[in-house]
């Protein structure tokens, strides 16, 4: 009788110590599973600080590391400039304080000048005060290249009269003074002494000729 009860004591040994190593290994596993989710989401926490270059009109911030990402701020993003004389009226909408009806005024007297030669001159359009061009100044750009100087040596008074800087009788006397003098006296000063032009329009086309 007593080689049976060794015998079940063994078993039930042998089954304690089974469960046991079950369980441990249970516990093992549901560690490194919850390790492996807590480095997720770390990594996704990371990913989601970190600003998208894309947000500022760029491709994904490229990274080495999570570590070089997570030291990224916005600061080392600037904004793409929008060119005054290039952008349409839906570029110019990003201009702060700017909608519809002044960008399509922006439009139209970039027409009239053929072209801003200063940002300042945003300045002379109706409703766009000190303010509201210092809101947007920081955000445009004006390239040398897209500066063209209005054509009054050659185009006929009509033509002339359009632009924001003088008026039919400025550009008739424009004409006048061309057809008297050589071509090495056409030069703004020289309509300015000879009281074709105002100072506020010769200040306005010097903008444009050296």
């Amino acid at each position: 009788m007593k080689r049976p009860a060794k015998s079940v004591m063994t078993g039930i040994t042998a089954l304690i110590l089974l469960l046991t190593g079950f369980q441990v290994a249970l516990l093992l596993a549901r560690n490194i599973f919850s390790e492996a989710d807590d480095g997720g989401r770390r990594e996704e926490s990371v990913s989601r600080s970190v600003p998208h270059a894309k947000d500022y009109g760029g491709s994904p911030v490229p990274a080495e590391d999570s570590a070089y990402r997570a030291n990224v701020s916005p600061e080392d993003f600037k904004p793409i400039p929008i060119n005054l004389n290039r952008a349409d009226s839906v570029a110019l909408l990003d201009l702060p304080g700017v909608g519809p009806y002044y960008a399509s005024r922006i439009i139209r007297y970039r027409e009239r000048l053929g072209s801003y030669a200063v940002k300042e001159q945003l300045l002379e359009i109706r409703g766009i005060d000190y303010e509201k061009y210092c809101r947007m100044a920081p955000e445009i750009e004006i390239l040398e290249e897209d500066i063209h100087a209005p054509d009054i040596w050659s185009l006929p008074a009509d033509s002339i009269s359009s632009h924001p800087y003088l008026d039919a009788y400025s550009a008739r006397a424009i004409v006048v003074f061309r057809e008297n003098h050589p071509e090495t006296s056409w030069k703004i000063d020289s309509l300015l002494k000879a009281g074709v032009i105002s100072e506020r329009s010769a200040a306005g086309l010097k903008l444009y000729f050296d």
